[in-house]
């Protein structure tokens, strides 16, 4: 179930039953809000064998999508958004069938000049059937020709009592005061449907274990939902009030996550990362 996002929810709804759907869409708003879960689950409205609007379905179409399977949603990463990659797209833009066909760029603002420029010729050629969902916590460095054939939706971030309920519904086992934390520093949806992912990859909690789980993280986004994840893992969050050293800890942490979202190299980042955690640990 997606939480929030009501005026979205129901823009979309409109737009869908009055046939009014662009072929281009710009979603923007801070990492980690929902963004991508948007898209999904806007997709997977047209594939829905029971026709659930934004809420959770096992069908298999919905579970496919969700799970970036299916045939009819080309889902592009972080790590995609070079030339070839965006040429690759007019082979699955004209595959058979008159079905919705949807296109979820992640981190769109991140596309290198050329794959820019080929991507503006994509959507200006392609069948009305195509969705184009450009996904983005920097709007502005996005292309001015891309983000005029676009319809900009803006993201917010939940108010701050949904993330009480969130957390109660889904059975997480938080302290009251870690989601005071969330409330007050995190208030992110998507980072607390991952924490069950993140701790099923790390079966133990070893330095040595951290750090080659860190190494492999790919993506800004991944990096930024472990770096909350960590927080709230291994920090003590009901005694931090008592101990400046863990809030001056946990504010350099905070700090790392600024400094993903304005673009300072992710290596370094994870550097930085692995040393802190090293320097907890002798």
């Amino acid at each position: 179930m997606i939480y929030g996002h009501n005026f979205q929810k129901e823009y979309f709804y409109n737009a869908i039953k009055n046939n009014r759907l662009s072929s281009g869409y710009i979603f923007e708003g801070a990492s980690g809000i929902g963004k991508k879960l948007f898209a999904l689950y806007l997709a997977k409205y047209f594939y829905c064998k029971y026709k659930k609007y934004f809420d959770d379905c096992n069908c298999n179409n919905c579970q496919s999508i969700l799970s970036l399977k299916h045939p009819m949603i080309k889902y592009i990463k972080e790590d995609e958004l070079k030339i070839n990659n965006i040429r690759e797209l007019s082979e699955f833009i004209y595959l058979t069938g008159p079905d919705k066909k949807f296109i979820i760029i992640n981190d769109a603002h991140n596309m290198t000049r050329e794959a820019a420029a080929s991507f503006l010729k994509t959507l200006e050629e392609s069948p009305i059937n195509i969705i184009f969902i450009l996904i983005t916590n920097n709007y502005h460095k996005i292309i001015p020709t891309i983000r005029s054939r676009c319809v900009r939706i803006p993201f917010n971030r939940l108010p701050k009592n949904n993330t009480e309920k969130i957390v109660k519904e889904q059975n997480i086992n938080l302290k009251p005061t870690a989601i005071q934390l969330l409330n007050n520093s995190l208030n992110n949806l998507e980072i607390i449907r991952e924490f069950d992912n993140i701790d099923n990859k790390l079966p133990n909690y070893k330095t040595i274990n951290l750090i080659t789980f860190i190494e492999n993280i790919t993506g800004r986004n991944d990096l930024i939902n472990f770096i909350y994840f960590y927080i709230l893992k291994f920090f003590d969050i009901d005694k931090i009030d008592k101990n400046l050293a863990r809030i001056l800890k946990i504010e350099k942490l905070l700090n790392l996550i600024d400094k993903i979202n304005e673009n300072v190299n992710t290596d370094i980042i994870k550097q930085i990362l692995i040393l802190d955690i090293l320097e907890d640990n002798k």
